[in-house]
């Protein structure tokens, strides 16, 4: 018999993936806006978390999109 890793069950599980999908979706726009203008990262990351049900810290928000624009 085979060892596996850690099988989440339940909420924590689900925070889990959420969590890992929400990086991934910030790495993509990380990868697609570097150097853009602030306004278009922060409007695209905005619409990353509304997708995912998810509010957008304001300043969070802000000094990632400012993070990402600076390339």
């Amino acid at each position: 018999m085979t060892q596996q890793g850690p099988n989440f069950h339940g909420d924590a599980g689900r925070q889990f993936g959420a969590m890992a999908a929400l990086e991934e979706s910030i790495a993509q726009v990380r990868r697609d806006y570097a150097g853009q203008p602030e306004t278009e990262v922060l409007a695209e990351l905005r619409r990353v978390h509304d997708d995912m049900g998810l509010q957008l810290d304001p300043d969070g928000g802000r000094a990632l999109a400012r993070d990402i624009a600076a390339g």
